[in-house]
Order: structure tokens, then sequence, then C-alpha cells
């Protein structure tokens, strides 16, 4: 396969990712939508990569994930037929169907189809490029208006959260695939984006890179029970000895970020607590699910709320799942996490410790946005980390491969 073909994939793949539709409005010009532009050149890059190796993965997770796509969609036949709410409920169910399948389906289909090392290298340096955009026009809106107004900072449309998202990830890309002679601009660049995030004011993604430093290194012990214990008291200690202790000496910002009591029982983390106690009322009655798009319907009809607009969500992608797809899509959902989780596990093992930047990278940023879809965003928000899933697995089988060679 030529080198530009592989970055004009790579480049189809993340800018797809990066906007999460085919259509976007919001990338409207005079006469022309560049998001259609984007997903013209996506669709039919991806197509011909298809052809020209004639081939779906048959990987596992693969597999897996084109027969949830096949099961969301014989719900949505199921319920037009029996079930029938409005046209406006069919048309989220559908919308929400297409993005699983012509985004999240069929890009990572192309990343573990190929497992291609350049092709890896190529959509890392596509992302970390977004990232550093998004730095960039972050550092000129302060410089423009300065702090003053800016609750919580974010860019280019996207909210907070989405952009400390972009900001840890871009770093973490950084710290993983540029040379150490560069060592003081990624020291740089890392304190940069730090005083960034915090502005973002978000705490979600700050803890869950912590948490994903934290479940690499508990995955490459060869002990892990034993490993366990002492990362459960260390991390004991930091969210309740240290933190509520240190919190009234840090600056306004960080003192509210580093406010567990708010976390836990903050305006967020009650309607969080209500989502997840209503999905539970739903898998009892339903246990085949709701079908995709329809938690909130049902959610109004249990709660008697009328507020919640359709295609609303619960805020955590496994709920999410056994809620709308039911018992055995989310049983098929747990199963792939954990295949991800041994193959990782056995791939480090397997591997010298010069060959597995790119697995501890993808592994890395799988947890980091699994955290992240465990507490916020739906099946279309999480499409990062399928990405990062597909990434893990597609460098443990360049590896592989290269070490066979």
């Amino acid at each position: 396969m030529k080198i530009n073909f592989k970055i004009i994939i790579a480049f189809s793949i993340v800018i797809i990712m990066a906007i999460g539709r085919l259509y976007d409005e919001r990338l409207s010009l005079s006469f022309i939508n560049i998001s259609v532009v984007f997903s013209v050149i996506y669709l039919l890059t991806t197509f011909t990569t298809l052809n020209i190796y004639n081939k779906l993965s048959r990987n596992t997770i693969s597999l897996t994930l084109i027969f949830i796509a096949i099961y969301y969609t014989a719900s949505i036949l199921y319920n037009t037929i029996f079930h029938f709410h409005s046209y406006e409920g069919l048309f989220v169910s559908i919308d929400k169907l297409l993005k699983y399948i012509l985004i999240t389906l069929l890009s990572i289909n192309i990343i573990i189809s190929l497992s291609d090392k350049g092709l890896i290298q190529w959509v890392y340096r596509f992302l970390m490029g977004i990232s550093f955009i998004l730095i960039l026009l972050a550092i000129f809106k302060i410089a423009l208006n300065g702090l003053n107004g800016i609750d919580r900072l974010s860019v280019a449309g996207g909210g907070p959260i989405v952009f400390a998202r972009w900001v840890i990830s871009g770093c973490t890309i950084l710290f993983y695939t540029i040379d150490k002679k560069y060592k003081t601009i990624k020291i740089a660049i890392l304190v940069i984006s730090s005083s960034l995030v915090i502005l973002a004011g978000s705490k979600g993604p700050i803890i869950g890179i912590i948490l994903s430093v934290g479940l690499l290194y508990f995955i490459q012990q060869r002990k892990l029970l034993r490993s366990l214990i002492p990362i459960t008291i260390l991390s004991f200690l930091v969210l309740f000895v240290i933190l509520p202790n240190v919190a009234e000496f840090l600056p306004g910002r960080l003192q509210h970020m580093a406010d567990i009591d708010k976390i836990i029982n903050g305006t967020s983390g009650q309607a969080r607590l209500d989502f997840y106690t209503k999905s539970f009322q739903m898998i009892g009655q339903h246990p085949f699910g709701v079908g995709i798009g329809n938690w909130a319907i049902e959610y109004m009809q249990i709660s008697g709320r009328e507020d919640v607009r359709l295609g609303y969500y619960p805020h955590n992608i496994i709920v999410e799942t056994f809620a709308e797809g039911g018992v055995i899509i989310g049983l098929l959902l747990i199963f792939i996490l954990c295949y991800t989780f041994i193959i990782t596990r056995r791939g480090l093992r397997l591997t010298q410790k010069d060959q597995s930047q790119y697995i501890k990278l993808s592994f890395i940023l799988f947890c980091f946005y699994l955290i992240n879809s465990c507490v916020s965003g739906d099946l279309n928000d999480a499409r990062f980390m399928f990405l990062y899933m597909s990434l893990t697995i597609s460098s443990i089988k360049s590896v592989s491969r290269n070490a066979l060679a």
C-alpha cells in the first residue's frame, strides 16, 4: 500500500471521528458545508479500501460490533412495527444507528483489517495535530479576551469536557511518539496544556488520565492481585484523605475540582444516579432492550417527566447499552472490553519494550475514553473509545506480524 493512500485513509478517519457526524450544520460556509466534503472523502476512501482488500476484519471485536449493529437494526424494525412512538423518535434511532455503522464500525474495521504500523502512526499524527490546533485556538482566545468572562474554557463549538479530552489525549500522544531529544519542548507543551485543562474546569478527564496510567501499570504486573492492593490504597488516600485536606489551600478553580463532596453529591452526580436507577428498571422490564435511541422515551414514561429531549442518554455507555440493547448486547460490550484488557496484557508481555510504545499509548487512551464514556456521553460519543480499542488491537497485531517477518 502506497504511503499517500495511508495518509488519506488516516486523515479521513480522524476528521470524521473528530466531527462525529456525516453532516454538521455548524461547518457551513457561504456556499458549501465542509463536513459534507470530508464525509464524501471518508466514504470514498473507506469503501475503496474495503474493495481493494476485499475483506472485512474477522477479529473478535469487529465481528462482535457487527452483530451489535445487526441487533440494533432489528430493534428499530421491531419497534417501528409493534411499538411505534413517533416519526421524530424513529429518526433519532436511525440517525444514531447510521452514525454507529458508518463512522464507528466502518473506521475501526478498516484499522483492524489493515493493522498497518504506518497507518497507525499517521492516525496518531493527525489526532495530535487536531489537539494542537485546539490548543492554539484556546491560547488565541485567551490572548484576545483575557481570562475575564471565561467561566470554563472551550473552543471550536465544543464543550469544556470535549476540549479537555482533546488536550489530554494530544499530550499523551506527544509523550509517547516525540523523540526524547525534544524533552524541553515536550515539557513546555505539557505545562501549557495542563493550565488549559484546569481552565476548562472538567474533573472527569483529569481523573480519567490518572486512572488510565494506573491501569497500564496494573496490567503489566505479573501478579495482578498483589499490585491491586497498593493501587487501591493509594487511590483511597489521594481521593479521600489528601484532596479534601489540601483543597482549601488551592486557587478557586482547582479548589472546586478537588472537592470530592461536590463530585459525588453535586447536581450532575445526583442526576446521573437517577438516570442509572431508572435504567435498571428499564432493563428489568425490557431484558431485550428498549431499542437504540429510545432511552429517553422510556425514561419519561418511568419517571413521569416530559422535559427530556428525544435521543437523550444516561451518560454511561455500559448502562446505555444494557438499557437500549438489552442484556445480550450489554454482556457483549463487557466481553469486548475484557477481551481488550486480556489481549493487551498478553501483547505487552510478549513484546519487547522498544516495540511497545503504540500498544501502551493506545491502551492508555482506550482506558481514558472508556472511563470518560462511563460518566458522560452516548454511543456516538464513545466512538473514540472504540477507535483506541481498535488501535490497541491493530498495534499488537502489527508488532506480532513484524516479529514473525
